[in-house]
């Protein structure tokens, strides 16, 4: 009796996971934001980056300043080559690894 409950139990949490992701395949997770962009429901690639690159400006308009003596220059993060946000890859990197955790 007890085994039929516990079957039953884990059929409907491991079919209730399997709709979650099925329904969100092509989006970002609820409740996932990035520096304080909610990015919930956006799809993958297009929405969530469109919507990243005009709130997060860091990379176009911060400052990294060094010194040296009486010489002083600044630079944007772009002008040094930092590294630009591949959202995509690091999402799905992300949602595999919390695959992971729930199975």
């Amino acid at each position: 009796m007890l085994g039929i409950g516990l079957l039953i139990a884990v059929l409907t949490l491991s079919t209730i996971l399997w709709k979650f992701q099925k329904d969100h395949a092509q989006t970002i997770f609820p409740g996932v934001s990035v520096a304080g962009i909610d990015l919930s429901d956006l799809t993958l690639g297009g929405q969530a980056v469109v919507e990243i690159n005009s709130k997060l400006t860091y990379g176009r308009t911060g400052q990294i300043q060094f010194h040296s003596e009486e010489n002083r220059w600044v630079y944007t993060p772009e002008e040094l080559g930092f590294p630009t946000i591949r959202l995509t890859r690091r999402i799905r990197l992300l949602r595999s690894a919390g695959t992971r955790a729930f199975c």
